[in-house]
């Protein structure tokens, strides 16, 4: 069974402070804690007012290469850092130009002492023409580079290649914070000495993808366009220790219409 983590006190009272004179309605049980948070709109207004001084969300930083077979476009963790000794997300887009396919993709990483390889790999198959997200995690026990990201056959030759740099960080005091919002600009103030946030754009399918993450804030977000995959990975992330708050008040319709079973019980 998943390691069951309360949320302290301090934590939870922290983000009231963040959120001041808001009202929260709360539902935990001995596997979840999720804190449902309604925003004022004089508080988005203003931030709104100081984008371009305040904002410091961190965006998905992303590699790209064009071949004749195949184009992959990948991420690695978040805005290109990773926490050691968690597991970080490789997340790609791949289109095939050629025929159709079925292979791996290949995730090589060094050891910290840069003298052996690590190889990480998840079999896919793709159409003539069509573009597929593949997602794999890996642990991140390597320290900063580059890790490399490939298309191999099955014969194990190589038909893609690119390198991905990742910014390892030791400091695991520091929180990191995805944000799945529409006006992601608008939750800058989430960003302090000893916060890094980050604009997630999409939530993974893998929960381990997560594992990055201390906590996920949802704000004027669709979560009716979570497939199973992703909902079970949000829900994973809450079980295991994450903390997930949602942003209610005018958007709250839209951010909490996803959620449509026993998982979130305020309201």
């Amino acid at each position: 069974m998943s390691k069951k983590v309360w949320i302290t006190f301090s934590l939870f009272f922290s983000m009231l402070f963040l959120f001041t004179g808001c009202t929260v309605n709360t539902s935990t049980s001995s596997t979840t804690t999720v804190a449902v948070v309604e925003t004022k709109e004089a508080v988005e207004e203003e931030t709104s007012k100081n984008e371009e001084s305040k904002n410091t969300i961190e965006t998905m930083k992303e590699d790209i290469i064009e071949g004749k077979e195949f184009s992959i476009l990948a991420s690695c963790g978040y805005g290109g850092l990773a926490k050691y000794g968690r597991d970080m997300g490789v997340l790609t887009t791949i289109t095939n130009h050629g025929n159709d396919f079925v292979g791996d993709l290949w995730v090589l990483t060094n050891s910290a002492s840069g003298s052996q390889k690590t190889l990480f790999k998840k079999e896919f198959a793709i159409a003539k023409g069509e573009t597929k997200k593949v997602e794999l995690a890996i642990p991140v026990l390597f320290s900063t580079g580059k890790i490399n990201v490939s298309i191999r056959d099955k014969s194990e030759k190589e038909r893609a290649s690119l390198d991905v740099r990742v910014n390892v960080q030791g400091n695991t005091e520091t929180m990191y914070i995805g944000v799945l919002s529409d006006s992601h600009l608008g939750l800058s103030y989430f960003t302090d000495a000893k916060t890094k946030t980050f604009y997630m754009g999409e939530l993974p399918e893998n929960k381990k993808s997560l594992d990055m993450l201390d906590m996920i804030v949802v704000n004027n977000f669709n979560t009716s366009i979570f497939n199973a995959n992703q909902f079970e990975a949000l829900k994973e992330f809450v079980r295991e220790g994450g903390t997930l708050v949602l942003g209610t008040g005018a958007t709250g319709i839209k951010t909490l219409q996803g959620f449509q079973d026993d998982f979130l019980t305020g309201t």
